[in-house]
């Protein structure tokens, strides 16, 4: 490839990684990240979803993953072991992300914003050696993400009330919230589709049907969102009773944390105690 050292090629030792690697990619991943998505989680995001990522590198070294989506091109993980890091390998993983998404025809490279799947909204801004892997790459800042936190130790309820009117969503629901996410939020629906297939969708009801709906565990297993109201409530604190819901079944499970990935806006969020815990870089580089 263009621009790649023959040397650091030969110590990556650089191949396509397929599935059949996973167990050495979550490995990687454990050892070389804070915020280390599972190996189910990596199943998904990097060999199942649409568009299948594709995934490249050394899992004992490092990898760099990318999809290809009809407008451009995402990068979807990018991780080099703690022990090899500063020795120029995360420039040859950037390097081949950029030539894949090249060769597809795609006409940028963007790092976050990449819905509806995704294990970051963007570039913790706590990953230095991310951000300084973009800057001297010639990346640029194109936005931000915030992930807002709750303690789910302490979390009851809040000021608006417990929940009630709101329950998980089953099989049954399935046709009302494909019709219901189709007419309102049809970008949300595979979120809301994957939750309800694994009894992490909360809903609640009016006479006129679904007023809203709280996903949770949709990309990871601790993130909670999307959170949707219908058009005609929005704004009067109907959606919540399914977030408040939501949160108690995350509490319920086990978490001892919630998630609110890639929030608009604040105040629903502020209102059951959340407080923005991570702020993210989104960014891109133009390949043409």
């Amino acid at each position: 490839m263009d621009g790649l050292s023959a040397a650091l090629m030969a110590q990556l030792a650089g191949r396509i990684v397929d599935a059949e690697h996973l167990d050495a990619v979550a490995s990687l991943c454990s050892r070389s990240l804070v915020d280390s998505p599972t190996r189910e989680e990596l199943q998904f995001m990097l060999f199942e979803v649409e568009p299948v990522a594709q995934v490249w590198g050394n899992p004992e070294v490092g990898v760099a993953a990318v999809a290809v989506h009809p407008a451009g091109a995402f990068l979807r993980l990018l991780v080099v072991d703690g022990e090899h890091r500063r020795r120029g390998y995360g420039k040859e993983l950037l390097a081949w992300a950029e030539s894949a998404a090249r060769n597809a025809g795609a006409p940028w490279l963007h790092v976050g914003h990449e819905a509806p799947w995704y294990l970051w909204p963007g570039v913790d801004t706590t990953e230095l050696g991310l951000l300084c892997l973009l800057d001297q790459a010639k990346y640029d800042r194109v936005d931000s993400a915030w992930n807002m936190g709750v303690d789910l130790t302490t979390f009851e309820g809040d000021a608006t009330g417990d929940g009630e009117g709101a329950r998980v969503a089953v099989a049954a629901d399935r046709v009302a919230v494909e019709e219901w996410t189709a007419k309102h939020w049809a970008h949300w629906a595979p979120e809301m589709l994957r939750a309800l297939d694994h009894g992490t969708l909360v809903v609640s009801h009016d006479d006129k049907g679904i007023t809203a709906a709280c996903a949770y565990g949709a990309s990871r297993e601790w993130f909670l969102g999307p959170v949707a109201v219908r058009p005609d409530l929005m704004g009067s604190g109907s959606g919540q009773a399914v977030l408040v819901r939501a949160l108690q079944a995350m509490r319920d499970a086990g978490l001892d944390r919630a998630e609110i990935a890639w929030v608009g806006p604040i105040r629903p969020y502020v209102r059951v105690g959340a407080t923005i815990d991570r702020v993210f870089s989104v960014q891109r580089k133009r390949l043409t």
